[in-house]
């Protein structure tokens, strides 16, 4: 079986998944980082979870990662690393929003979440999940992700505008009686 692995991702999970017996092609890819079979497959280390969570530059950035992920028919997140205690007062807000973004990612986007703690674990996780995808198509060409509509193409060059961010931008946009 053929994965397609994005030219951003680390070698050592390409090396775990030519263990693994697959056929690994390095491409550049516009939705996710893997695909296998009928899967998209987007992985992300804790902490860059966790970065693209609290990110104050782009808050819209997940969320378009998200959006492109959910119109794939099988898609996926893998969490990589190990997952947040809640030790102290601080610990327990990145602990909070770790869990409360996995539930809601789980349930109101209808991705699968995986976690996996390293990237042997990752590499078996993609394999599992090719070999649960249908072989009846090849799925060997990249998934192309949705243009953004005319509103969000607004939106994303007015936010780019210093001061101007998603709430300076709703009041710019309201109609006005």
């Amino acid at each position: 079986m053929r994965v397609l692995i994005d030219t951003h991702e680390p070698a050592i999970v390409e090396e775990r998944l030519k263990d693994l017996g697959l056929e690994t092609v390095r491409t550049k890819l516009e939705v996710g980082d893997y695909q296998i079979g009928e899967y998209v497959i987007e992985r992300k280390t804790t902490s860059d979870f966790l970065s693209s969570i609290f990110d104050r530059r782009r808050p819209d950035r997940f969320r378009l990662q998200l959006m492109n992920l959910s119109e794939q028919s099988k898609r996926a997140i893998i969490l990589e690393g190990p997952v947040p205690s809640r030790l102290t007062k601080k610990d327990f807000k990145v602990y909070r929003a770790y869990w409360s973004w996995k539930i809601g990612i789980q349930e109101g986007w209808k991705i699968s979440v995986y976690e996996t703690r390293d990237e042997r674990e990752t590499a078996y996780c993609i394999y599992l999940l090719g070999q649960r995808s249908s072989r009846k198509k090849d799925y060997s060409r990249p998934v192309r992700k949705r243009g953004l509509t005319l509103q969000e193409r607004k939106e994303d060059i007015l936010c780019c505008i210093p001061g101007i961010g998603p709430v300076s931008y709703t009041h710019l946009t309201l109609p006005t009686n």
